[in-house]
């Protein structure tokens, strides 16, 4: 929550693991360890470049994800009985530890995508969108078929999106089900009405200080 940048959602975690127990089960919140971050000078040129080109085609993160959560989520499944797996992107990657699971013990998974974002076939030309996402677009489509291939179902924000993401990757066949986003009501019961005669700008989600939205 304290993310300041996009690279923020990246970075190593070094906190312990820690596990919080509620009425409704316990959660767990894991070290993650990226070994990419501050990696500038670390290393020959041409290793830098084949770290950094298989972290954007998504390999890199991929392993990155599994070397600091799958021997976690292994152990809470040899200690517990989990009965069904729910996965939510992003990252999407986190699809790949699901079907990882799912091989191995046989347990359900689910998944959830809130939104295509580089999957999407909308992003417009006449904005500039580069050979480099272009390449990610496949390799991550190319992806996400095996990692939702045996998957049990699909959510998303609605049915348009999520009936598209099904075809995009050619698995219509699985079962689709609309999950609504909400919100907090409790973030909205100090707003006041705005004058009518003032210009006001609303905005859900988080702006960052790199984005120099200046004109709000």
């Amino acid at each position: 929550g304290q993310e300041k940048t996009a690279e923020d959602f990246h970075a190593s975690v070094s906190k312990p693991k820690e596990i919080i127990k509620n009425g409704n089960g316990s959660v767990h919140y894991l070290p993650f360890h990226n070994p990419l971050e501050g990696k500038k000078s670390i290393g020959s040129r041409l290793q830098q470049i084949k770290d950094i080109a298989e972290f954007e085609l998504f390999e890199g993160e991929v392993k990155i994800l599994e070397n600091s959560f799958y021997n976690e989520c292994e152990q809470i499944i040899k200690e517990k009985k989990i009965d069904f797996i729910l996965t939510t992107a992003g990252p999407f990657s986190l699809f790949s530890l699901a079907y990882k699971l799912n091989k191995k013990f046989n347990i359900p998974y689910f998944v959830d995508s809130r939104d295509l974002w580089s999957l999407s076939e909308h992003q417009r030309e006449d904005i500039g969108i580069g050979k480099l996402t272009k390449l990610q677009n496949l390799f991550l489509r190319t992806k996400m078929r095996k990692w939702l291939s045996n998957c049990s179902g699909v959510s998303s924000v609605n049915d348009e999106l999520g009936l598209h993401i099904l075809k995009l990757l050619g698995i219509e066949h699985k079962q689709y089900v609309s999950v609504y986003n909400g919100y907090e009501q409790n973030l909205f019961n100090d707003v006041k009405k705005q004058p009518a005669d003032k210009f006001t700008f609303s905005v859900i989600g988080t702006i960052y200080p790199d984005q120099q939205l200046q004109i709000m």
